[in-house]
């Protein structure tokens, strides 16, 4: 019964997304900061600034993701959770580029100085340039 009104009560509203559970998470760790400072130093002077801070960091965040999953502007959240997403994914293809080194080397043609890739771990191998057609070995 109370999960129908809530069904009803959410119908043409936007709910939760990716952008939405990113503002819990960083409501969450303000909130821990906050009460850690609070703990630790209770009568500091300077950090009493850096806690009010975080607590309305962490207020603004929860306010912000309550009135986006309540919204009934469906298009311009979905867009929101769009750009979320692309600025996401271009900060987390930092780390996945150097995930990828991992498993090959990359070496410069000694004649014309392209690079090639090549698998790690292969031993000395011979590698053919394929711009200038140019052979020579190397340790992988």
């Amino acid at each position: 019964m109370l999960r129908e009104k809530l069904n009803r009560f959410m119908q043409g509203r936007y709910g939760a997304d990716e952008f939405s559970r990113f503002l819990l998470a960083v409501m969450i760790i303000f909130w821990v900061i906050s009460m850690i400072l609070r703990i630790i130093f209770p009568w500091s002077r300077k950090f009493y600034v850096v806690w009010t801070i975080c607590n309305y960091i962490s207020y603004a965040a929860v306010i912000y993701c309550w009135f986006r999953m309540f919204s009934k502007n469906i298009h311009k959240r979905y867009r929101e959770n769009v750009k979320y997403i692309k600025y996401r994914d271009k900060f987390l293809n930092i780390f996945k580029k150097n995930a990828i080194n991992k498993d090959y080397r990359i070496f410069k043609c000694p004649k014309c100085r392209q690079k090639i890739r090549v698998p790690k771990n292969k031993g000395k191998i011979v590698i053919s340039c394929p711009k200038c057609k140019t052979e020579f070995i190397k340790k992988t």
